[in-house]
């Protein structure tokens, strides 16, 4: 036929050499000088051999080519598996036509075209998928609570503190081979989610040599060139890096450490005395307010190499990039908050207008290598390592009702967060009563595969500042000591997880898939956290200016008696530790039922154990505060598939997820976010969600690369966990079991080159999609409601997506 054939296998007879073709036929080897005999095997084809290929190292390498002729066999049926690349488009709209289950995806071949930085700014194009504050997913609609995130097939932990979803952002999108979300869930993945699962695969190896660098360069209409907000931060922050500048400092994280920075007494012997107070608020670093500054422009840098060789006589395969990206936003906003009043009506609270600038620095590499012992046999170690820091400069100012006087707050924040995941997993084919064939196995008795992870998130946030000043009612206005004002914050994050993951399949018949396997996750985290303020001493100087700069009022001779005075304002329940472990095994069955009918069922059996507890770190003798929260939890799917055409499908599927409270959720004290600033509760009496999920999808792929789908989905949540807001003189936030929430909705989707209209449009393609939802959420009849049902919280009705692109592939475009 002329075609390319992937996967042929082809080895220098009497030597180790052994490599295979790659998607457009071709491979490569070197041999010394001399004559060889070449071999290649392909299922289904009759073997070649080149007896006397003549090899001379002085002369230029010359291409061969081989054809392979079919086997003449007469069978019913055949069924060649073949490896679709995730990084084309081509590649995943044939393996979401393939596939059991309902997803949508975007390739690496599609990435490179879009504006996007990361996988946030790329995942937003797929259908139902909304990106919340740059970084958080929304699938279907529904809060980051619903969605989990796999890197590689397996969970990873979050950086941040008070969430367990996974950011987007930190993965650049140069470092990506494809983002899928899987909407309907199959046993064989984890359960806990129910808008969708976001799995996220870095690039493989090349074929060939591979070796680029490249830069580029863009700007933002409503940042670039503006007078945004900054500050004097570190000399490493162009970096990402912190310089120590921000560091808590030394004569504090050396004498104060696990003793509170309180004065001395009677009956408070651990403490210090007024010198030594006077000296740790003294030694911090005196930057408070931000300055102008014109807004570059963003820029980005990525290096990769990669290659396919062989190495001890094996096939191995290696693939290396690093990236850097620094980039700029500006913009203002009004923000305004309101709380029950008289009659349960909206009162009003505050209406402040905020102003953010924000730089951001991302670090990205990836470092895999493969090895193939034989066609049968494939070890891998697949490394990310992610570094994004975030230097947020804000003001905000406007009036609030509780003062009734206007009010102006200034805060300079700076955010490292860090991900660095490394797995080492085998594929292993397994024919019984036979011995393995040079070109493998037409179809295995066993497949297995196994993964072993280990992954570390972390955050650091050094020393945030923030101050607030009051109007005094003629203008003027004069440092406050309300809450936050006079600030400083330290915390550091870390969270650990180490996962691993087997699966059995066995085929039945030449179409049918038995599949089972388990699941060990075990995660820790570490929270460490310390607050300072500075206030007016309690007989403050009556000469001190409070209507002054902070630079002004914190400088060295103002840290002092009858003036202003370091405060330690840690609580007793900021620190905590937690562990969160799963042990989960699965069964499940893939057939045909006759010619055009699919159907996948199976089930997961899911066990589960929470642990927070929350310590004061300077008290040894406090008794800690633990919660706990433990299930076990049979998670039954099944997804039914009839193929209208060989290019259409008709899919149902119906399943059971979950979802789990948060670490900090289950914690039975009051905190502060540290993100927010809000004060929150947690509930010790939470209890785990479920969802019962039902899906249809009509879709068609009238050509490559093209689709046409519509959706509909329907999911009823038990006793979904809700964010409440308890009505008191200052805001507070909690949790609660909602009695039942629905959530509902269509998606549409069209992906199409404009060629089929017309040949003068052939380099023009449309990408389209949009999804409208609902839901309510039935709430307990306890407290004060504005209202007994509304929608789920973060639902938002409507996502729309359009865009259009041109290539010219004769111009490089």
């Amino acid at each position: 036929t002329q075609e390319p054939l992937a996967g042929v296998t082809v080895r220098v007879i009497d030597t180790q050499i052994l490599v295979t073709t790659d998607e457009a036929g071709t491979f490569s080897f070197e041999l010394p000088s001399g004559t060889h005999r070449i071999q290649a095997t392909a299922p289904f084809y009759n073997s070649y051999v080149i007896s006397d290929f003549q090899v001379n190292v002085a002369e230029a390498p010359q291409p061969v080519q081989i054809l392979l002729v079919p086997q003449v066999v007469k069978l019913d049926a055949i069924k060649m598996p073949v490896q679709l690349s995730q990084a084309s488009e081509r590649g995943l709209l044939e393996q979401r036509m393939r596939r059991s289950r309902i997803e949508d995806s975007i390739s690496t071949e599609e990435i490179s075209r879009l504006p996007a930085s990361s996988a946030g700014e790329a995942i937003k194009r797929v259908t139902g998928v909304s990106i919340v504050g740059g970084r958080y997913v929304f699938v279907r609609g529904l809060g980051e609570r619903y969605s989990n995130t796999l890197l590689n097939n397996v969970e990873i932990p979050s950086p941040e503190p008070n969430r367990r979803v996974v950011p987007m952002d930190i993965f650049p999108a140069s470092l990506l081979a494809s983002l899928q979300t899987v909407k309907t869930f199959s046993p064989d993945q984890p359960g806990g989610f129910a808008g969708g699962s976001v799995q996220v695969f870095t690039k493989d190896f090349p074929e060939e040599l591979m070796m680029s660098l490249s830069m580029s360069s863009g700007f933002n209409t409503q940042a670039t060139g503006e007078d945004g907000l900054t500050y004097p931060g570190g000399g490493l922050d162009f970096l990402g890096f912190d310089d120590g500048s921000r560091a808590l400092p030394s004569i504090v994280e050396t004498r104060a450490a696990g003793l509170p920075i309180r004065e001395r007494g009677r009956f408070t012997p651990l403490g210090f005395t007024a010198e030594q107070i006077q000296e740790f608020g003294q030694s911090f670093d005196n930057v408070w307010s931000p300055e102008r500054q014109s807004i570059p422009v963003n820029q980005g840098y990525k290096f990769s190499l990669g290659n396919s060789n062989t190495l001890l006589g094996k096939e191995f395969g290696y693939l290396g990039v690093i990236s850097y990206g620094n980039s700029h936003s500006y913009g203002t906003q009004v923000r305004n908050a309101f709380r029950i009043g008289i009659n349960e009506t909206l009162s009003p609270v505050t209406s402040y207008k905020v102003e953010r600038s924000g730089n951001e620095v991302d670090w990205g590499s990836v470092l895999n290598g493969s090895l193939r012992f034989s066609p049968q046999h494939q070890v891998s170690v697949r490394t990310l390592f992610t570094h994004t820091a975030e230097d947020e400069t804000r003001t905000w100012e406007g009036f609030n009702a509780d003062r009734n006087t206007d009010m102006r707050s200034t805060r300079l924040r700076y955010v490292e967060r860090q991900l660095f995941s490394g797995q080492l997993a085998g594929t292993h084919d397994f024919n019984f009563g036979e011995p393995e064939l040079e070109a493998g196995p037409e179809q295995p008795d066993v497949s297995i595969e196994w993964r072993l992870t280990y992954s570390r998130a972390s955050r650091d946030e050094p020393d945030t500042r923030e101050n607030i000043y009051e109007d005094r009612g003629d203008g003027t206005y004069t440092f406050r000591d309300v809450t936050h004002s006079g600030s400083r914050f330290f915390f550091d994050l870390e969270d650990d997880e180490y996962n691993a993951r087997a699966d059995w399949k066995i085929p039945i018949g030449a179409e049918g898939l038995f599949k089972f396997g388990g699941l060990l996750r075990d995660r820790s985290r570490t929270f460490d956290a310390r607050r300072f303020r500075f206030l007016p001493s309690d007989q403050v100087d009556t000469t001190v200016d409070l209507s002054a700069q902070p630079e002004v009022l914190f400088q060295t001779q103002n840290i002092a008696p009858r003036v202003f005075e370091l405060r330690e304002s840690t609580r007793a329940t900021d620190n905590y530790l937690a562990d969160h472990a799963i042990y989960a095994g699965y069964l499940m069955l893939d057939m045909p039922i006759r010619a055009k009918w699919q159907f996948m069922m199976g089930t997961r059996l899911e066990s589960s154990a929470q642990k927070v507890t929350t310590y004061d770190p300077f008290s040894a003798s406090a008794q800690p505060i633990v919660a706990v929260l433990e299930t076990l939890d049979l998670l039954p799917g099944a997804n039914l598939t009839y193929r209208l055409t060989e290019r259409m499908n008709l899919r149902l599927a119906a399943s059971r997820t979950i979802t789990r409270p948060d670490f900090r959720e289950l914690a039975p004290f009051e905190f502060t976010d540290f993100v927010g600033g809000r004060t929150i509760l947690g509930n010790p009496e939470l209890e785990r969600t479920q969802i019962d999920n039902y899906d249809f999808r009509w879709e068609a792929f009238p050509q490559i690369g093209g689709v046409l789908a519509v959706s509909a989905f329907y999911k009823r949540f038990q006793k979904p966990i809700e964010q409440i807001v308890q009505p008191q003189a200052e805001v507070r936030i909690t949790y609660e079991n909602a009695d039942a929430a629905n959530n509902y909705g269509l998606e549409l989707e069209a992906r199409q080159n404009l060629g089929v209209i017309t040949p003068a449009l052939s380099n023009f393609s449309i990408n389209t999609n949009a999804a409208l939802i609902s839901s309510q959420v039935v709430l307990p009849d306890v407290g004060i409601q504005t209202s007994s049902e509304r929608p789920l919280q973060g639902q938002c009705p409507y996502i729309v997506n359009v865009s259009i692109g041109y290539e010219a592939p004769n111009w490089g475009i």
